[in-house]
């Protein structure tokens, strides 16, 4: 299965990954997951301040959980878009 990692359960190193194809010419070893949420100029942009505020506090868990190799927050000034 192209989404099954090859790699023993609870190992907290992650191992490489066996190289998948999904589709011809498109090969993989990393599957990544993305959240998505939508902020406001209004109120001095505070909903962007409260999704960094929610992402902090959960941001020590997330990078602990098994096979977690990077964790990225992304930005977007014109389509007011938060990405992790």
């Amino acid at each position: 299965e192209a989404f099954v990692p090859s790699r023993p359960s609870g190992t907290k190193c992650p191992l490489p990954l066996e190289m998948q194809s999904i589709a011809e010419g498109v090969d993989f070893d990393t599957v990544a997951r993305e959240w998505r949420c939508k902020w406001s100029g209004d109120d001095d942009r505070s909903s962007l301040v409260a999704a960094q505020v929610a992402l902090d506090t959960v941001l020590d868990d997330l990078k602990e959980l098994d096979g977690v190799i990077n964790i990225e927050r992304i930005v977007c000034g014109s389509c007011l878009d938060v990405k992790v």
